[in-house]
């Protein structure tokens, strides 16, 4: 026999020096072959092939050769469910090798693929749907209230030669002398230089300096997040339709090792026994990653990465997933050029970055804006693009024990922003010691303009207890907060399956010394599923903005009803969303509204004409 044979649990596992043909498996493998094995797996150069052992079981007392012995006439071997399966495949002409490649076709996978790959739908689950990411296939299937996303990379689409020749190059830049510092701009050098087809050089980019078949889901849109637990199960997705999904993947200890090696090169930073917690921005992928390892897990590394959104989220994309209304758009336009203070609540997951970005992009473009985060989840160099006046300050990550001298303390980083002038205020996220700074900032006018914010938190209740009790922040400085927008995920009846909604508007009054005073201005309705306005006509915060207008109250809810109208004309045009569009498309409401101009939307709708003509 050639190579080495040892057994793994059910698997008989061949190392050989070539690849085996069929015959050479059936010749030298049966009698291996008993009850206690389901597969063997024959590693050769380049490939690993993987074959059921079914039809091989029982002939070990019969014959080393049953398809040549069938075909010569021993009626002794019909009873086998070999030959009854050949039976069924057999027809005039064919010759015993097509018949042995039809009877034991083997799942066949690259040497350079470690992950663990499961390509079938398994029994009692059916299709849903089907599609491409580039040339690797994707299908859902579920069974009940479980989803499975099932990847069939290009790698498997391979033929012998092929896979050779991206063997090859991988092993030559394994052997290769790289600065480590130029390492990517290097490494993707050499592969551009090879004359090899642009679809195996993709291959072996992912295989080489990427994450593998993590970079065929990191370029599916339709997944939002990616998770590997320390226990080592099969990788999870969040996918946009389906939710939560496990998929057919199963990374190998190499893969998880490489995946931290290669974070900790592009980051710069420890990610070991000491420092088991890392937590960075993915440059080129667009994603954030957090990963942890021992001694904070009790075995192994686990890993979440999030994805930021190709386009940053506008309120029109909220529309369309039904996460708020027209009305609702038209409000929050409204509150936000009314320079409110507005903190947006919810657990995690439920949207609340997501409708952070979507409100930033209703800031007028003549407004300066600084971002305060300690991971950049915000879009704001695509926002700065789009011609937004940003400035991002980085701070602290609350977990970091050890930071480089250019990271400020959040409360630090808040106190520059105010000494930076009269700006949009955007907090990523209110967790720290940088509440107090921020609430009273707010409290006495500092900040001048609209403050934006993120707290985890179920209800305005809830927030306000957290802020003032966990964050120890006066409650006279939490009257500061005008607006309070609530999001969750709603689940869908039975099913497992659930939405993003914002459930509510709160304002908060400011007549109250310990115990709050909120009222909802929107609240969602269980039966129409849907966030509806009610009795703005009393709204504080309304009155408030007419009064720094100069405007009636009626007046203010006709504005809210004309950007109301003016955001369902931009829903139609879905050509239409990117931030410069978007951000010019405000800007002229506000003209428009200004001039009191009774051609309003005819003219909005000039603008979006002239605007997809461009």
């Amino acid at each position: 026999m050639k190579g080495l044979i040892k057994q793994e649990r059910d698997s008989l596992i061949i190392n050989s020096g070539g690849s085996l043909s069929n015959k050479e498996l059936l010749k030298n493998v049966i009698e291996h072959v008993d009850e206690s094995i389901n597969k063997i797996v024959i590693f050769s150069e380049f490939l690993r092939k993987e074959y059921k052992t079914k039809l091989l079981k029982g002939l070990k007392e019969l014959t080393t050769n049953p398809i040549q012995d069938y075909l010569q006439g021993k009626k002794e071997l019909e009873k086998t469910r070999i030959i009854k399966e050949a039976k069924k495949i057999m027809k005039p002409g064919m010759s015993s090798t097509d018949i042995y490649n039809k009877l034991l076709t083997p799942k066949i996978t690259p040497r350079f693929i470690n992950s663990q790959l499961k390509t079938r739908i398994p029994k009692g689950y059916k299709k849903v749907k089907e599609y491409k990411v580039k040339e690797s296939s994707i299908s859902i299937a579920n069974k009940g209230n479980q989803f499975l996303y099932i990847l069939k990379p290009f790698e498997l689409k391979l033929y012998y030669e092929s896979i050779k020749k991206v063997s090859g190059v991988i092993k030559e830049l394994e052997e290769a002398d790289f600065n480590i510092s130029d390492l990517r701009k290097d490494v993707l050098k050499k592969i551009n230089s090879k004359k090899i087809d642009n679809k195996l050089k993709n291959v072996i980019k992912r295989h080489s300096i990427g994450f593998g078949l993590l970079d065929i889901i990191f370029n599916d849109k339709r997944v939002q997040d990616v998770y590997f637990y320390s226990s080592g199960s099969n990788l999870h997705i969040n996918h946009s339709i389906y939710g939560d999904c496990e998929t057919n993947i199963k990374l190998s200890g190499k893969d998880v090792e490489n995946i931290a090696t290669k974070i900790r090169v592009a980051s710069g930073r420890p990610f070991d026994d000491s420092f088991p917690v890392i937590d960075y921005e993915l440059e080129g992928y667009d994603l954030r990653v957090c990963g942890v390892r021992e001694p904070l897990t009790f075995n192994g590394i686990g890993y979440a990465f999030r994805k930021h959104r190709q386009k940053p989220w506008n309120l029109s994309d909220f529309i369309e997933n039904g996460m708020i209304t027209t009305e609702i758009a038209g409000l929050l336009n409204f509150l936000v050029d009314g320079q409110c203070s507005i903190l947006i609540t919810g657990p995690r997951g439920s949207g609340k970055t997501s409708l952070l970005s979507a409100l930033i992009n209703e800031v007028p473009l003549n407004q300066r804006i600084i971002v305060i985060e300690d991971t950049p989840e915000l879009p704001v160099k695509k926002l700065s693009k789009a011609g937004f006046k940003i400035q991002h300050l980085r701070i602290k990550a609350p977990l970091k024990e050890r930071t480089t001298g250019y990271e400020l303390s959040a409360e630090e980083a808040l106190r520059t922003a105010l000494r930076l002038g009269e700006s949009v205020l955007v907090m990523g996220e209110v967790r720290g010691e940088e509440a107090k700074a921020l609430f009273e900032a707010m409290r006495v006018g500092a900040t001048g303009n609209v403050v934006l914010g993120t707290i985890h938190g179920s209800t305005v209740y809830d927030t306000f207890d957290r802020v003032v009790n966990d964050l120890k922040v006066p409650a006279t400085s939490f009257k500061s907060t005008d607006i309070i927008i609530s999001c969750a995920n709603l689940r869908r009846g039975e099913s497992l399956l659930s939405d993003r909604r914002v459930v509510s508007i709160t304002e908060v009054h400011k007549n109250w010394t310990n115990k709050p005073v909120f009222k909802e201005i929107a609240r969602f309705d269980n039966q129409s599923k849907k966030l509806k306005i009610t009795k703005l006509k009393e709204s504080y915060v309304i009155n408030k903005i007419a009064e720094l207008k100069g405007m009636s109250v009626n007046q203010c809810l006709n504005s809210i009803k004309l950007r109301a109208k003016a955001k369902e004309l931009l829903v139609k045009h879905l050509g239409l969303r990117n931030p410069s569009i978007i951000a010019g498309y405000n800007t002229k409401i506000s003209e428009l509204l200004s001039q009191k101009d009774k051609k309003f939307l005819s003219k909005l709708r000039e603008f979006l004409y002239s605007a997809t003509k461009e």
